[in-house]
């Protein structure tokens, strides 16, 4: 049973409390005995809202900023997720499917080190007439599982329809790649004669999970950002600059090869 807004010591899982919405929190300083708080004030709950949600926590980062986070902090944070139920999914979003999930990203390019929570919620109508509650929310995809369960056939016109930025193309390019990793994990396991839970089975056998179909959308995709950079360049520079596309384009190709 959930206490009330008030008596939570965190100020975190106060915060959450109050508005159950997708947000970050910075949790430079904290301590093991933060953590084990803050498990027991936000993560032992499930959530009454009528929308998913995740809660980030900046828990590292690069050079300049790592003194300011504890060393253990990923370790402690993850054993409380765990003590409660939590489990690790690289694939995980918003979701039903996905509550009482976490995954661990390394944001390299804004030099922070994150922890995405999906925490345990129980889907209501909030009387805008929406209605469908739990099962609508199951029934439709989020963009990302509609980018990784799209046939080759349809792949190229929902990017079409949907993707008309670089930066757009560049945030699929990192969900296939997550789902390429969760696949491989899959494999991983199957090699070492583990047994695969339901979810990860239903996973395995499906069409969308066949690794030739991965990399033939990551191909599409990979052209796809190439031609919107030359593009780009060929109608913003003068003649004597356009050389600068072939610099970008090979950085284009060393970012879609990692």
């Amino acid at each position: 049973m959930a206490a009330e807004h008030g008596h939570f010591h965190n100020k975190i899982a106060r915060a959450v409390h109050l508005s159950p919405t997708t947000d970050e929190y910075d949790l430079h300083g904290y301590t093991q005995e933060q953590c084990e708080q803050l498990g027991e004030e936000l993560f032992a709950h499930t959530f009454r809202v009528s929308h998913q949600f995740r809660v980030s926590f900046i828990i590292g980062g690069g050079r300049e900023v790592r003194q300011k986070y504890d060393a253990n902090l990923p370790k402690w944070l993850t054993e409380v997720l765990r003590q409660r139920g939590f489990e690790d999914d690289i694939g995980a979003s918003a979701v039903d499917s996905c509550q009482k999930k976490y995954k661990y990203q390394d944001d390299t390019g804004k030099n922070v080190k994150r922890l995405h929570v999906f925490p345990s919620i129980e889907l209501v109508d909030d009387g805008s007439g929406g209605g469908g509650g739990a099962a609508a929310a199951e029934a439709e995809d989020t963009p990302e599982q509609q980018i990784v369960r799209a046939s080759a056939e349809a792949f190229p016109a929902l990017l079409n329809d949907n993707v008309p930025t670089w930066l757009q193309l560049r945030r699929v390019q990192h969900v296939l790649n997550e789902f390429a990793e969760k696949v491989k994990g899959i494999e991983a396991k199957m090699i070492k004669c583990e047994a695969l839970d339901e979810s990860e089975a239903e996973l395995y056998h499906s069409d969308y999970a066949d690794k030739d179909l991965v990399v033939k959308k990551l191909t599409i995709v990979s052209t796809k950002m190439k031609h919107k950079v030359c593009s780009f360049v060929g109608r913003s520079l003068p003649v004597r600059l356009l050389g600068l596309c072939v610099t970008v384009v090979r950085s284009v190709q060393a970012l879609t090869t990692t």
